[in-house]
Formats: structure tokens, C-alpha cells, sequence
């Protein structure tokens, strides 16, 4: 009875070694980011120091100045499991 026992046990070994491992793994996940990022700035002053009539000073353009700036980002995300986007 334990010599059957020893035939079967190797005989499942061999066979348990000789077969290719068919586990299954899932892909793994990637992520993507894509984009841009714009900035803008300015700035100003008024050197004027005369309206359009010639001589005739004006008080409320003398000294104008200022600053402006802006900033933009425009992203893409893009997510893939195996064929699978999203």
C-alpha cells in the first residue's frame, strides 16, 4: 500500500512540475496626465501727462498704472486597465 503511495505521490509531482503556471494576472493600471499652464502678466503706466488737446493739461490721466496677470492650466487625465481607457 505505501509503495502505490510513493508511485502516486512522485507521479503527481512530475506531472505538477511539467505543466506551465496558468495563473491569471490582472494588468496593472496606468495613469496619464497631460496639460498646460499658461501665465500672463503686464503691466502699465500711463506716461501721458497731457489729454489730446495740446496745452491743456488733464488731472485724471497723469498717473494711471496697474498690473494684470492671469494663469491657466488645462489638464488631460487618461487612466488604462489592459485595453480598457477611461
Amino acid at each position: 500500500m505505501s509503495r502505490r503511495l510513493v508511485v502516486l505521490f512522485v507521479v503527481l509531482l512530475v506531472v505538477g512540475i511539467l505543466t506551465a503556471p496558468s495563473f491569471a494576472q490582472a494588468p496593472a493600471p496606468t495613469v496619464t496626465i497631460n496639460g498646460l499652464v499658461d501665465f500672463v502678466t503686464t503691466a502699465y503706466r500711463n506716461w501721458s501727462q497731457f489729454s489730446g488737446a495740446p496745452g491743456a493739461p488733464d488731472p485724471t490721466t497723469g498717473h494711471k498704472e496697474g498690473w494684470y496677470s492671469r494663469e491657466r492650466g488645462v489638464f488631460t487625465l487618461t487612466g488604462e486597465v489592459g485595453r480598457i481607457t477611461f
